[in-house]
């Protein structure tokens, strides 16, 4: 049971790092895999309190990183829109703007 454990530590080492270098492809891996591992474990049914507290205490770990993540993605796509919007405004000051109707007046 102790390997187990240890396995699923490693996983989800390997889990935070992926997801502090946002390598979102290996975080995905060994998502999977850690998921694996725990349905195996339960299908055994040799899992003690102790070992599910502590996957507990891991699977929250690895959320508050990756809500940090989300959250930091977030103010990034913000970021990106309101200088998109600057860039509009700039591009609008600076388009020259005709003397001349762009219809024709057909009275005269």
């Amino acid at each position: 049971m102790s390997q187990l454990l240890c396995d699923l530590k490693q996983i989800v080492e390997n889990e935070i790092k992926a997801l502090q270098e946002e390598n979102i492809e290996e975080v995905q891996k060994h998502a999977k895999r850690r998921a694996e591992m725990i349905k195996s474990a339960l299908k055994q049914n040799n899992l003690s309190l102790e070992v599910l507290l502590k996957l507990q205490e891991m699977n929250s770990q690895v959320l508050a990183i990756a809500k940090q993540l989300h959250e930091a993605l977030g103010e990034q796509l913000k970021k990106t829109r309101r200088e998109n919007q600057r860039f509009l405004g700039y591009k609008q000051a600076v388009m020259p703007v005709s003397s001349f109707s762009k219809y024709v007046n057909k009275r005269s």
